[in-house]
């Protein structure tokens, strides 16, 4: 009776407890100096005309990884738009991101996404859309970062759609502790 119970609460804990494979990001502005001279001279050819820059040092960790990755990271306009170029270590390009508004999708992507949400999330409210850009600026898919309820929990989650509409994968984003008390 007693190991039942044992074993009851054990895996009621191991349920509960948020496991490793959860998004994990944080990063700390520099100056450009502190880039590899691959990322200035990259930025340079394919954004000439880019303003508001920033740089940024990224340690993060999606999925199933135990340690973190450093990545450099400049966010900037260009054209009107906004983007995210992420550079691993090395200065090789990794991902470049440029937000969108839900109104911007393609239709039909839209409605899958929306249809794949609902089913997902008992209440969602997304707080920021990005496509994801091949180099030559076409489509490699969609990111979207939301606030929502799934399972009784309330969170934040970060979900990667491909071109097409489909759920790549979701995680949940691991959030900083509060250091507030509320009375």
């Amino acid at each position: 009776m007693k190991a039942t119970l044992l074993l009851t609460i054990l895996c009621t804990l191991a349920l509960c407890t948020p496991g490793q494979a959860q998004k994990y990001e944080r990063e700390e502005r520099v100056q450009p100096e502190d880039l590899p001279q691959a990322v200035l001279i990259y930025l340079e050819k394919a954004y000439p005309q880019r303003s508001r820059v920033r740089h940024y040092r990224e340690l993060s960790r999606s999925g199933g990884q135990e340690e973190l990755q450093l990545f450099f990271e400049s966010k900037f306009r260009d054209e009107g738009w906004y983007y995210s170029v992420k550079f691993d270590s090395l200065g090789q390009l990794y991902d470049t991101e440029r937000i969108i508004r839900p109104g911007h999708l393609p239709d039909e992507v839209e409605e899958k996404i929306e249809e794949d949400l609902g089913g997902y999330f008992q209440r969602y409210r997304i707080q920021k859309i990005q496509e994801r850009l091949e180099e030559d600026g076409s489509v490699l898919g969609y990111e979207i970062v939301l606030r929502g309820k799934h399972n009784r929990s309330i969170g934040y989650y970060e979900l990667q759609y491909d071109a097409a509409g489909t759920r790549l994968y979701c995680e949940p984003i691991e959030q900083s502790p509060n250091p507030f008390f509320f009375f």
